[in-house]
Protein backbone atom coordinates (compact mmCIF):
# COMPACT_ATOMS: atom_id res chain seq x y z
CA UNK A 1 0.00 0.00 0.00
CA UNK A 2 1.41 3.63 -0.78
CA UNK A 3 0.49 6.23 1.16
CA UNK A 4 0.78 10.41 1.26
CA UNK A 5 0.58 12.15 4.44
CA UNK A 6 0.23 16.02 4.58
CA UNK A 7 0.73 18.11 7.18
CA UNK A 8 -0.93 21.39 8.99
CA UNK A 9 -0.03 24.97 8.68
CA UNK A 10 -2.32 26.98 7.43
CA UNK A 11 -1.23 29.21 4.46
CA UNK A 12 1.78 27.32 4.34
CA UNK A 13 -0.14 24.58 2.61
CA UNK A 14 0.65 26.64 -0.09
CA UNK A 15 4.18 24.77 -0.49
CA UNK A 16 3.26 21.00 -0.51
CA UNK A 17 0.27 21.96 -2.99
CA UNK A 18 2.96 23.42 -5.23
CA UNK A 19 5.20 20.55 -4.74
CA UNK A 20 2.31 18.09 -5.79
CA UNK A 21 1.51 20.21 -8.80
CA UNK A 22 5.17 19.80 -9.96
CA UNK A 23 5.19 15.90 -9.36
CA UNK A 24 1.79 16.30 -11.27
CA UNK A 25 3.22 18.30 -14.62
CA UNK A 26 6.82 15.96 -14.87
CA UNK A 27 4.31 12.30 -14.33
CA UNK A 28 1.90 13.76 -16.54
CA UNK A 29 -0.98 12.69 -14.52
CA UNK A 30 -2.70 13.22 -10.72
CA UNK A 31 -0.54 12.24 -8.36
CA UNK A 32 -3.33 10.54 -6.29
CA UNK A 33 -3.20 7.69 -8.84
CA UNK A 34 0.05 6.47 -7.51
CA UNK A 35 -1.44 6.57 -3.47
CA UNK A 36 -4.12 4.00 -2.30
CA UNK A 37 -4.45 6.83 0.69
CA UNK A 38 -4.30 10.35 0.87
CA UNK A 39 -4.54 11.65 4.63
CA UNK A 40 -3.57 14.95 6.18
CA UNK A 41 -4.62 17.14 9.43
CA UNK A 42 -5.75 20.75 9.00
CA UNK A 43 -4.32 22.06 6.18
CA UNK A 44 -3.27 18.95 4.68
CA UNK A 45 -6.59 17.46 5.39
CA UNK A 46 -8.09 19.77 2.71
CA UNK A 47 -5.40 19.00 0.08
CA UNK A 48 -5.81 15.53 0.94
CA UNK A 49 -9.12 15.86 0.35
CA UNK A 50 -9.10 17.71 -2.84
CA UNK A 51 -6.41 15.23 -4.32
CA UNK A 52 -8.83 12.01 -3.66
CA UNK A 53 -11.47 13.67 -5.15
CA UNK A 54 -9.12 13.90 -8.46
CA UNK A 55 -8.25 17.47 -8.25
CA UNK A 56 -5.50 19.01 -10.20
CA UNK A 57 -2.59 20.27 -7.60
CA UNK A 58 -2.19 22.91 -9.22
CA UNK A 59 -5.77 24.04 -8.69
CA UNK A 60 -5.53 23.25 -4.97
CA UNK A 61 -2.20 25.33 -5.23
CA UNK A 62 -4.67 28.42 -6.55
CA UNK A 63 -7.02 28.04 -3.54
CA UNK A 64 -4.30 29.25 -1.28
CA UNK A 65 -2.95 32.28 -3.74
CA UNK A 66 -6.62 33.12 -4.75
CA UNK A 67 -8.75 32.84 -1.62
CA UNK A 68 -5.86 33.30 1.46
CA UNK A 69 -6.09 36.78 1.47
CA UNK A 70 -9.62 36.98 1.67
CA UNK A 71 -10.09 33.97 4.64
CA UNK A 72 -7.04 35.34 6.69
CA UNK A 73 -8.62 39.37 6.76
CA UNK A 74 -9.71 40.80 9.74
CA UNK A 75 -12.18 43.73 9.69
CA UNK A 76 -11.30 46.59 12.06
CA UNK A 77 -14.63 44.82 14.29
CA UNK A 78 -13.27 41.82 14.22
CA UNK A 79 -9.49 43.15 15.49
CA UNK A 80 -11.44 45.00 18.24
CA UNK A 81 -13.55 42.66 19.11
CA UNK A 82 -11.15 40.08 19.24
CA UNK A 83 -8.37 41.45 21.09
CA UNK A 84 -5.50 39.63 18.84
CA UNK A 85 -7.08 36.32 19.48
CA UNK A 86 -7.54 36.90 23.48
CA UNK A 87 -11.03 37.15 23.41
CA UNK A 88 -12.37 35.46 20.48
CA UNK A 89 -11.15 33.87 17.29
CA UNK A 90 -8.74 36.29 14.72
CA UNK A 91 -10.87 35.11 11.78
CA UNK A 92 -14.43 34.77 10.36
CA UNK A 93 -15.32 31.54 9.27
CA UNK A 94 -17.43 33.02 6.59
CA UNK A 95 -14.94 33.39 3.81
CA UNK A 96 -13.15 29.86 4.51
CA UNK A 97 -16.39 28.37 4.42
CA UNK A 98 -17.10 29.71 0.81
CA UNK A 99 -14.33 29.12 -0.26
CA UNK A 100 -13.90 25.21 0.62
CA UNK A 101 -17.86 25.01 -0.85
CA UNK A 102 -16.18 26.57 -3.96
CA UNK A 103 -13.58 23.63 -4.43
CA UNK A 104 -15.84 20.63 -3.50
CA UNK A 105 -19.45 21.76 -3.97
CA UNK A 106 -22.03 18.91 -2.69
CA UNK A 107 -19.58 15.99 -3.22
CA UNK A 108 -19.38 13.61 -0.03
CA UNK A 109 -16.51 12.15 1.21
CA UNK A 110 -17.01 8.52 0.36
CA UNK A 111 -17.27 10.05 -2.86
CA UNK A 112 -13.73 9.59 -3.80
CA UNK A 113 -11.29 8.54 -6.31
CA UNK A 114 -8.46 7.64 -3.33
CA UNK A 115 -8.81 6.78 -0.26
CA UNK A 116 -9.04 9.79 1.76
CA UNK A 117 -8.60 10.65 5.57
CA UNK A 118 -8.94 14.15 7.63
CA UNK A 119 -7.54 14.58 11.18
CA UNK A 120 -9.94 16.34 13.30
CA UNK A 121 -10.69 17.00 17.33
CA UNK A 122 -13.88 16.25 18.72
CA UNK A 123 -13.79 18.60 21.73
CA UNK A 124 -17.21 17.36 23.49
CA UNK A 125 -16.36 13.48 23.10
CA UNK A 126 -12.82 14.59 23.92
CA UNK A 127 -11.45 12.33 21.13
CA UNK A 128 -9.77 12.01 17.95
CA UNK A 129 -12.11 12.50 14.73
CA UNK A 130 -10.78 10.63 12.02
CA UNK A 131 -13.26 11.09 8.81
CA UNK A 132 -12.44 8.39 6.63
CA UNK A 133 -13.54 7.75 2.60
CA UNK A 134 -14.32 3.98 3.56
CA UNK A 135 -16.45 2.71 6.34
CA UNK A 136 -19.08 5.44 6.90
CA UNK A 137 -17.58 8.60 5.05
CA UNK A 138 -21.04 9.81 4.80
CA UNK A 139 -20.02 13.71 5.54
CA UNK A 140 -19.71 16.67 2.63
CA UNK A 141 -16.50 16.77 2.18
CA UNK A 142 -16.65 20.59 2.52
CA UNK A 143 -18.01 20.28 6.16
CA UNK A 144 -14.74 18.01 7.07
CA UNK A 145 -12.53 20.25 5.19
CA UNK A 146 -13.83 22.54 7.65
CA UNK A 147 -13.49 20.28 10.41
CA UNK A 148 -10.08 19.51 10.47
CA UNK A 149 -8.93 23.06 9.72
CA UNK A 150 -10.91 24.91 12.63
CA UNK A 151 -7.72 26.23 14.07
CA UNK A 152 -8.04 27.29 17.50
CA UNK A 153 -7.76 31.31 17.89
CA UNK A 154 -7.66 31.64 14.42
CA UNK A 155 -11.56 30.12 13.96
CA UNK A 156 -14.37 29.13 15.81
CA UNK A 157 -15.38 25.74 16.22
CA UNK A 158 -17.90 23.44 14.30
CA UNK A 159 -20.31 21.40 13.95
CA UNK A 160 -20.68 18.91 11.67
CA UNK A 161 -23.39 15.89 10.70
CA UNK A 162 -23.40 12.85 8.42
CA UNK A 163 -26.21 11.82 6.35
CA UNK A 164 -27.02 9.63 9.00
CA UNK A 165 -27.14 12.00 11.99
CA UNK A 166 -23.70 11.19 13.45
CA UNK A 167 -22.44 15.21 14.84
CA UNK A 168 -19.14 15.99 15.72
CA UNK A 169 -18.02 19.07 17.22
CA UNK A 170 -14.27 19.80 15.93
CA UNK A 171 -11.23 21.53 16.11
CA UNK A 172 -7.97 21.37 14.34
CA UNK A 173 -6.53 17.84 14.56
CA UNK A 174 -3.50 20.07 14.36
CA UNK A 175 -3.61 19.62 18.26
CA UNK A 176 -3.25 15.98 18.16
CA UNK A 177 -1.45 15.61 15.06
CA UNK A 178 -0.20 17.85 13.06
CA UNK A 179 2.03 15.50 11.60
CA UNK A 180 -0.48 12.50 10.64
CA UNK A 181 1.84 10.40 9.03
CA UNK A 182 1.46 7.58 12.01
CA UNK A 183 -2.00 8.06 12.01
CA UNK A 184 -2.15 7.53 8.19
CA UNK A 185 0.34 4.20 8.70
CA UNK A 186 -2.31 2.49 11.16
CA UNK A 187 -5.09 3.13 8.73
CA UNK A 188 -3.20 1.30 6.27
CA UNK A 189 -2.41 -1.48 9.00
CA UNK A 190 -6.31 -1.48 9.62
CA UNK A 191 -7.13 -1.76 6.30
CA UNK A 192 -5.52 -4.93 5.86
CA UNK A 193 -1.67 -4.12 4.18
CA UNK A 194 1.23 -5.77 5.66
CA UNK A 195 3.69 -3.73 6.75
CA UNK A 196 6.40 -4.62 4.21
CA UNK A 197 4.27 -3.82 1.59
CA UNK A 198 2.94 -0.37 3.16
CA UNK A 199 5.78 3.01 1.27
CA UNK A 200 4.94 6.11 2.75
CA UNK A 201 5.66 9.77 1.96
CA UNK A 202 4.97 12.31 4.47
CA UNK A 203 5.24 15.86 2.86
CA UNK A 204 6.06 18.84 5.50
CA UNK A 205 5.05 22.03 5.37
CA UNK A 206 8.27 24.19 5.79
CA UNK A 207 10.09 24.71 8.73
CA UNK A 208 12.48 27.66 10.47
CA UNK A 209 12.87 26.63 13.87
CA UNK A 210 14.79 29.57 15.35
CA UNK A 211 15.85 28.90 18.95
CA UNK A 212 14.24 29.89 22.10
CA UNK A 213 17.28 31.46 24.25
CA UNK A 214 17.15 29.73 27.82
CA UNK A 215 18.15 33.25 29.63
CA UNK A 216 15.48 34.72 27.98
CA UNK A 217 13.02 32.17 28.44
CA UNK A 218 12.92 31.79 32.10
CA UNK A 219 11.52 34.62 32.61
CA UNK A 220 8.94 33.88 30.54
CA UNK A 221 5.40 33.82 31.28
CA UNK A 222 1.88 33.05 29.30
CA UNK A 223 2.23 36.04 27.20
CA UNK A 224 5.57 35.65 26.38
CA UNK A 225 5.22 31.20 25.74
CA UNK A 226 1.89 31.66 24.16
CA UNK A 227 3.16 32.66 20.78
CA UNK A 228 5.74 30.02 20.91
CA UNK A 229 4.03 27.25 22.93
CA UNK A 230 2.23 26.02 19.67
CA UNK A 231 5.22 26.03 17.08
CA UNK A 232 7.20 24.29 19.95
CA UNK A 233 4.46 21.77 20.41
CA UNK A 234 3.71 21.42 16.43
CA UNK A 235 7.86 20.48 15.69
CA UNK A 236 8.42 18.43 18.81
CA UNK A 237 5.66 16.01 17.74
CA UNK A 238 6.62 16.33 14.20
CA UNK A 239 9.69 14.93 14.88
CA UNK A 240 8.78 12.22 16.79
CA UNK A 241 6.54 11.06 14.42
CA UNK A 242 9.26 11.27 11.93
CA UNK A 243 11.49 9.24 13.92
CA UNK A 244 8.43 6.15 14.53
CA UNK A 245 7.87 5.99 11.40
CA UNK A 246 11.47 5.80 9.94
CA UNK A 247 12.02 3.74 12.28
CA UNK A 248 8.55 1.25 11.60
CA UNK A 249 9.66 1.59 8.09
CA UNK A 250 12.88 1.87 6.71
CA UNK A 251 13.41 2.32 3.49
CA UNK A 252 9.90 2.56 2.94
CA UNK A 253 8.92 5.95 4.42
CA UNK A 254 10.21 9.16 3.32
CA UNK A 255 10.21 12.56 4.96
CA UNK A 256 9.85 15.73 2.53
CA UNK A 257 10.74 18.86 4.50
CA UNK A 258 11.88 22.34 3.13
CA UNK A 259 14.06 24.14 5.41
CA UNK A 260 12.51 27.60 5.38
CA UNK A 261 14.97 31.07 4.96
CA UNK A 262 12.77 33.11 7.72
CA UNK A 263 9.52 31.96 9.39
CA UNK A 264 6.20 32.25 7.65
CA UNK A 265 3.28 32.73 9.58
CA UNK A 266 0.15 30.16 9.36
CA UNK A 267 -1.82 33.13 8.15
CA UNK A 268 0.61 34.92 5.96
CA UNK A 269 -0.58 36.35 2.83
CA UNK A 270 1.68 38.88 2.32
CA UNK A 271 3.75 38.94 -1.04
CA UNK A 272 6.97 38.21 0.82
CA UNK A 273 5.79 35.09 2.88
CA UNK A 274 3.92 33.39 -0.48
CA UNK A 275 7.88 34.14 -2.75
CA UNK A 276 9.41 32.27 0.41
CA UNK A 277 7.32 29.13 0.12
CA UNK A 278 7.06 29.15 -3.73
CA UNK A 279 10.89 29.43 -3.96
CA UNK A 280 11.29 26.40 -1.21
CA UNK A 281 8.42 24.54 -2.90
CA UNK A 282 10.52 24.94 -6.22
CA UNK A 283 13.42 23.48 -4.26
CA UNK A 284 12.20 21.14 -2.64
CA UNK A 285 10.43 19.72 -5.78
CA UNK A 286 14.00 19.53 -7.44
CA UNK A 287 15.66 18.18 -5.10
CA UNK A 288 17.04 14.13 -4.88
CA UNK A 289 14.95 13.73 -2.20
CA UNK A 290 11.76 14.49 -4.27
CA UNK A 291 12.73 11.76 -7.02
CA UNK A 292 12.88 9.12 -4.33
CA UNK A 293 9.57 9.99 -3.31
CA UNK A 294 7.91 9.49 -6.57
CA UNK A 295 10.05 6.47 -6.66
CA UNK A 296 8.36 5.26 -3.41
CA UNK A 297 4.83 6.23 -5.07
CA UNK A 298 5.57 4.38 -8.20
CA UNK A 299 6.13 7.44 -10.18
CA UNK A 300 9.21 7.66 -11.49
Amino acid sequence: MKILSIDGGGMKGLLPALVLAAFENAIGQSISRHFDLIAGTSTGGILALGLAAGLPAMRLAEFYLERGPAIFSRSLKKRLASLGGMADELYDAGELEVALWEVFGDRMLSDVETRAMAVAYDIEMRDLALFTSWGGGFYRMADVARATSAAPTFFEPCRIKSLGGLERACIDGGVVANNPARLALVAGLALGAPLSAVRLVSLGTGRCEKPILLEAARSYGLAQWAPRLLDVMFAGQAELVDMDCRATLGEGYLRLQAELPEPVAMDATDAKSLGVLKLAAKQLAGSPEAVRALELAGAA
